[in-house]
């Protein structure tokens, strides 16, 4: 049976798929507080691990849910009108 070349088999990664998850790793440092890199590391590989390809989608689950502050706001209907 053959392998997809875009599946990880038991951990093993690819030089070009290192770079590519080093590249994606080091843009979600600067937006990452002191002592995530761990866990952003860790969410990164997973959504590797499980298929995820997509650079965006990729830094988004890594980051996770501190990402709320860059997507737009939600606002009331008519708060400006009080």
């Amino acid at each position: 049976m053959a392998i997809s070349p875009g599946i990880v088999k038991c951990g093993v990664f690819r030089p070009h798929e290192l770079a590519f998850l080093q590249e994606v790793f080091d843009g979600c440092l600067p937006k990452s507080l002191g002592g995530e890199a761990d866990a952003v590391a860790r969410r990164l590989i997973s959504a590797y691990q499980s298929g995820m390809r997509d650079r965006d989608l990729l830094r988004l689950t890594a980051i996770g849910n501190r990402s709320g502050a860059s997507r737009p706001q939600a606002t009331e209907v008519g708060a400006d009108a009080a």
